[in-house]
């Protein structure tokens, strides 16, 4: 509950509900509170009309709030009303462009300001008005045959809000499985949490197949003021002389007791104290008999107890008898005691007495009495069982609603490119949700709710799923490929089993056998292609290798390490020098090109970080080291920079494969089945993912930048990278 006014307190709540067999459009409830104004709008439309800004709805919403804000001196009406004018220019642009139809867009809004109230709509978007006992249609006369696609919102309605009032403004789906009684009886019900929260259960346990929205208002009277409800229509922002007729509605009249009006505390009480008496004189005779003869039943009841408990044990063990003449041990003497009296059966023997004993009449009383007061207790613990599964229900409710505001607030964020904020009200919506599924996993709207957050969180950290991607190859289990190198616009592997240089046939989908090398003592491990058109290999045995595809012929290189037990994890030619990436060593070596080969190796890294745990690297000038735990370190003339990757959902804790272009670096993590891409200062740029995918074992990227080639166990897929934002950093 939130504060409008030293006249009102506003109470709203929002009831959306998104079927997954929604059709073709989707709804959505916006709201902005800044203490003193309420802007509110809920809306329906196709759920194609979805871009990089935001939905049609929140656009609409953004632009009216905009609008508002830059008027904030002129008067609510005429800052609402240019608003409006506004938002109609955006819709018909909009409209224009997508080729949509008026009937497409059901959207209504309202602005309230202390009790001042402002509000339009277009398409069957409804705004009614609980009054008392009467519900009133305020969007009956704005609604058109025939509307303006340039003018969608064309009237506006005006008036005062008076105590008690309830607004409701709700997307025409609602009405298909609510009755005008039925939404005023839950009005005047409820609050409008448990309102909403009874709207939306209703609509979910039904067959509803559609998108539904609304926001339910109740406006509550904090001063001894009495306003009165003065609707007025003011004429159209676009067409002035053409207004609507004016609504008329009666003034609100004090209630009276006829019409049903609730007693207040003092008259409870008189009406108690009046009841007591008649109860009292009626029954006070019978009621005294009645509680003598139990205090006097009590009494004799407690002496026997005294009296039992005072004698001695000798008294109450009876006379013994012997069966033989008594046997003397050490000790007591065995015999057999006397039977005690049965103290529970006189006990009650006794009260049945008297109860016999009483006039027909106090015996009535009695019995009356005593089902009375069962069935009072009985009544006492049902209701408190009832009252602790409302008071469940109803903090459930006020958990949902406070997640769904986070999400709302959070997509919002997003319009406006805050991505900070946007995923910090995700994360407190997703702690509040399994809040609520702790206690009840089977909640729809929470699992509903959940689902929501997980496309926004989606969304918020560029991950595209791919449902079927480009398959290339397939079924090359049997080839034994280790790795990807693109050259030239084609796709190169090799067989890590026969040492056969494989060339990928994208038209055929076939791999290519090219040549095989006989010479190498093991099998080819590590391969990289060159600038010059050529590849470099390593095997198992540290041996290097150069291949040439014009020519089909593997070279031996000479290689001197640098240090006894060299370990290649990872090689690179750059600037005609080769670049040996050696955990083991905890160093980078650098071996420049020498007769035959390369000379022997020095120390690249010349500081103390560690590269124990690296897996890959890749050369632009400064050096990218990928670890095993998914995060990158970054080099440049042999010391490590200030260099960190933005943190993503799903957090990236493993990797296996780096590759980086001009623009952007490229992550292969095989447990998500993904492929991050980073710009060159390691913010987030995009993420691919599919189900299809298996076990990914490499990644490429063609010269042109505009292809990723990844590779699982069995199959070779294409990913076209056209949409792929470029960053601006240069290396």
């Amino acid at each position: 509950m939130q504060p409008s006014s030293n006249l009102f307190t506003l109470q709203a709540q929002d009831v959306l509900v998104q079927p997954p067999s929604g059709g073709g459009s989707r709804c959505q409830t916006l709201k902005t509170d800044t203490g003193f104004e309420q802007l509110y709008l809920v809306a329906e439309f196709p759920k194609t009309e979805q871009t990089v800004s935001g939905t049609i709805a929140q656009n609409a919403f953004k632009r009216f709030e905009q609008v508002f804000e830059e008027k904030a001196n002129e008067k609510l009406a005429d800052r609402f009303e240019q608003a409006l004018s506004a938002v109609n220019k955006l819709l018909a642009s909009t409209f224009e462009k997508k080729s949509l139809e008026p009937r497409d867009l059901q959207m209504a809004i309202a602005a309230i300001s202390e009790n001042e109230i402002h509000f339009s709509a277009c398409g069957e978007a409804k705004i009614l008005l609980v009054r008392n006992a009467e519900l009133i249609d305020l969007s009956k006369d704005m609604r058109e045959d025939e509307p303006n696609p340039t003018k969608l919102f064309s009237n506006i309605v005006s008036g005062v809000l008076a105590s008690d009032d309830v607004l409701f403004l709700a997307t025409p789906s609602l009405f298909n499985y609510f009755s005008n009684e039925k939404i005023k009886k839950t009005l005047k019900t409820y609050s409008p949490e448990l309102a909403a929260f009874n709207i939306q259960e209703m609509l979910e346990s039904s067959d509803n197949a559609s998108p539904i929205a609304a926001f339910i208002v109740h406006a509550q009277r904090t001063s001894s003021q009495e306003a009165v409800l003065i609707p007025k229509e003011i004429p159209s922002p676009q067409n002035p002389a053409a207004a609507a007729p004016p609504l008329s509605f009666e003034p609100e009249q004090p209630a009276t007791s006829e019409a049903g009006e609730k007693p207040d505390n003092k008259n409870l009480s008189e009406t108690a104290k009046k009841t007591q008496k008649l109860i009292k004189t009626a029954l006070f005779p019978a009621a005294t008999r009645l509680g003598r003869g139990i205090a006097n039943l009590s009494k004799k009841g407690l002496n026997a107890v005294k009296n039992w408990r005072s004698q001695g044990r000798t008294q109450r063990m009876g006379k013994r008898q012997y069966a033989s003449p008594p046997s003397y041990q050490a000790g007591r003497t065995s015999g057999t005691y006397g039977k005690r009296p049965n103290f529970l059966v006189n006990f009650f023997n006794r009260y049945i007495v008297s109860f016999r004993r009483l006039p027909r009449n106090s015996k009535i009383f009695f019995i009356a009495s005593l089902v009375i007061a069962i069935i009072f207790v009985i009544s006492i613990f049902a209701l408190s069982g009832r009252e602790k599964n409302n008071s469940i229900a109803v903090d459930t409710s006020s958990i949902i609603t406070d997640a769904q505001s986070k999400v709302t607030d959070g997509e919002n964020a997003l319009i406006f490119e805050d991505e900070e904020r946007a995923l910090m009200l995700f994360t407190e919506a997703v702690g509040l949700v399994d809040q609520v599924l702790a206690s009840d996993d089977k909640n729809s709207t929470a699992l509903d709710l959940k689902q929501t957050i997980a496309e926004q969180m989606e969304k918020l950290n560029h991950l595209t799923r791919i449902a079927d991607p480009i398959l290339i190859t397939q079924n090359h289990s049997n080839l034994h490929l280790s790795s990807l190198m693109a050259l030239d616009g084609e796709i190169y592997s090799f067989n890590s089993q026969t040492n056969a240089v494989m060339q990928m046939d994208r038209d055929s989908g076939e791999w290519l056998s090219l040549a095989s090398n006989a010479e190498a003592g093991s099998n080819l491990k590590y391969g990289k292609s060159v600038d010059d058109g050529t590849f470099i290999f390593s095997t198992s045995q540290q041996d290097l290798f150069s291949f040439d595809p014009s020519s089909k012929e593997f070279t031996a290189e000479d290689l001197s390490f640098a240090t006894n037990n060299s370990l290649i994890q990872d090689l690179a030619i750059f600037n005609d020098r080769l670049y040996i990436l050696d955990p083991q060593a905890n160093q980078i070596f650098k071996y420049n090109p020498a007769s035959g080969g390369f000379a022997t190796g020095a120390e690249w890294k010349t500081d103390d970080s560690s590269l124990t745990d690296s897996v890959a690297f890749a050369i632009t000038g400064q050096i990218y080291v990928l670890k095993g735990n998914g995060t990158i370190d970054r080099y440049l003339t042999g010391a490590k920079e200030d260099f960190t990757l933005q943190a993503i959902t799903p957090a990236l804790t493993s990797a296996s494969k780096l590759a980086i272009t001009d623009s952007n670096i490229f992550v292969l993590d095989p447990v998500e089945k993904r492929v991050v891409v980073f710009d060159l200062e390691g913010k987030l740029v995009q993420q691919f993912s599919s189900d299809r995918f298996g076990t990914l074992q490499d990644l490429s990227i063609l010269a042109d930048e505009k292809t990723l080639i990844l590779m699982d166990e069995n199959n070779s897929y294409s990913i076209p990278l056209a949409d792929l934002p470029v960053s601006k950093t240069t290396p």
